[in-house]
């Protein structure tokens, strides 16, 4: 009954846009965005994205608009180490795999939590993530959260789900003017995404809820109480499979 309603809510906030699709669907496609692109839409401040030299990583350099230049850098999936991927998942959307952009069941907890308790969870997959830091703003209303869900459904179907995962890694905040798992990496362990090991990777994940409060590169008692956990449970996401639409 629960689940139920919970999809006639998904279903109800994405209805009013039903109705761009036809207009919107035509330009979602499952390329990469290009850096010209990304150049004039990284929340909301423009910012040029650097490539490593030969002495390692090159910050952007952006037009302070706000607090400085934006660290960024696109690196396609293969060029980011798997034990992020799967450091996300254990601390995300552990069904990233098997759904189709809404982890129902999480959701249907949130629902039961946030009633008995005054501090509010979401249920967020890395698809509705995804979807909101691309496209959306981070404000809490209902016309955003519609907007999150009909997007969602459209990156659902138009793209794979290592296009998801990319795009994912790649536009996630991890700190002030930090973007993406190169930049995080770089500014926290001093190394490319590519070679990050189990625990550097949990440690990310867990600061992702909240990157401006907490640290990866010298964890407080509770980020290094969390990427233990993580790290546990990234074993699983290996053993079980639970990453297959990424690394088949």
């Amino acid at each position: 009954m629960k689940k139920t309603v919970v999809i006639a809510l998904i279903a109800g906030l994405a209805i009013p846009f039903v109705g761009l699709a036809s207009q919107t669907s035509a330009q979602v496609t499952p390329d990469v965005p290009s850096q010209n692109a990304l150049n004039h839409t990284l929340k909301g401040t423009y910012a040029y994205l650097s490539d490593a030299n030969d002495d390692g990583f090159e910050p952007s350099v952006g037009t302070f608009i706000f607090d400085g230049a934006i660290e960024q850098r696109w690196l396609p999936l293969k060029a980011i180490s798997p034990n992020l991927v799967r450091a996300v998942i254990a601390a995300e959307d552990g069904k990233f795999c098997s759904h189709h952009g809404f982890d129902l069941e999480a959701i249907d907890k949130a629902i039961e939590r946030n009633a008995v308790s005054n501090r509010l969870r979401g249920a967020s997959s890395i698809s509705q993530q995804t979807a909101k830091n691309l496209f959306l703003g981070p404000d809490r209303t209902w016309l955003r959260k519609g907007m999150e869900a009909y997007l969602t459904v459209l990156i659902e179907t138009f793209w794979p789900k290592r296009r998801i995962m990319e795009t994912y890694l790649n536009i996630a905040e991890w700190g002030p003017r930090r973007f993406g798992a190169e930049a995080a990496a770089r500014a926290n362990f001093r190394k490319p995404a590519s070679q990050l090991s189990p625990l550097e990777a949990a440690r990310l994940a867990t600061i992702l809820p909240s990157p401006l409060n907490y640290r990866a590169d010298v964890p407080g008692p509770f980020v290094a109480r969390q990427s233990q956990i993580i790290l546990a449970r990234m074993a699983e996401v290996r053993r079980d499979r639970l990453d297959a639409c990424v690394y088949p």
